[in-house]
This record gives structure tokens, C-alpha cells and sequence, in this order.
């Protein structure tokens, strides 16, 4: 959840990063990217969702639309197996994918969508370090 923006939604976890297969997981919530790390644990969480989906449009279509809100010390939480993480936002950064990939972007968590809303241009990636 991210109080900030009002988000709140189930974190699917999948088996292969395929589209069809993350495309039909972002249907039901948001997606902790496959080979990220798990929330909590050492390395770092990839949770991607929707910023606007082609229709039909599911409660999740839009789920991340909101990112570009978000600031440093804005909080996130995450509940995996019972267990609340809570993440401080340290930055958030706009560009293409290859472009967050060469800034060194890393944290302990990255929600991340597509920017602008309407297109997969670009992305949108806010970095987070782990509070508790």
C-alpha cells in the first residue's frame, strides 16, 4: 500500500516474466517482478503495475497512474506472509528503461510503471530503502 496516493493492492508473484504472463497477473494487482528479490529479504523487490492498461479495465488498470506524486520520505508498505515491510522513498526518477538501468538505480525496493500515463515510452521508478 501507499498511503500518499491512496494505492492499495494484492502483491501477485509469478513464475516467468513472459507479457502474457505479467499482463495477466497486473489484471489482479501488482506484480513483484520474477528473479527480484522478495520483500524483506536482501537484495532488491521489483513491484511493477499498471499506470493505464488497454481495456477491458480491471480495479488495477490504473493502480500506479499516481507514482509521479510521490517524494522522498513518502512511505510504502508491503505484507508478504503475514509480515509488514515499511519502505521510505529515497528517490523517484523518470526516463527509458535502459536509461533508469544505466543511473545505477537500486534501493532495497522499485515500484515502477510505464510514463507517461497513456504510453510505455518511458518509465516511471521510485527507489525505496527498508525502515522494519
Amino acid at each position: 500500500s501507499i498511503p500518499k496516493i491512496n494505492v492499495s493492492a494484492p502483491v501477485i508473484q509469478v513464475d516467468d516474466s513472459t507479457d502474457a504472463t505479467i499482463l495477466g497477473a497486473l489484471k489482479k494487482g501488482v506484480v513483484l517482478y520474477p528473479g527480484s528479490a522478495n520483500p524483506g529479504q536482501p537484495g532488491t523487490a521489483v513491484i511493477i503495475g499498471h499506470s493505464s492498461s488497454d481495456l477491458p479495465w480491471t480495479e488495477y488498470s490504473s493502480v500506479f497512474s499516481l507514482l509521479n506524486k510521490l517524494q522522498a520520505d513518502d512511505l510504502i508498505y508491503v505484507t508478504v506472509g503475514g509480515t509488514q515491510y515499511t519502505y521510505r522513498i529515497r528517490t523517484v526518477q523518470k526516463g527509458s528503461a535502459q536509461q533508469l538501468i544505466s543511473s545505477g538505480l537500486g534501493d532495497d525496493l522499485i515500484v515502477a510503471t510505464c510514463w507517461p500515463i497513456g504510453t510505455d515510452a518511458n518509465r516511471i521508478a521510485v527507489s525505496a530503502s527498508l525502515v522494519r
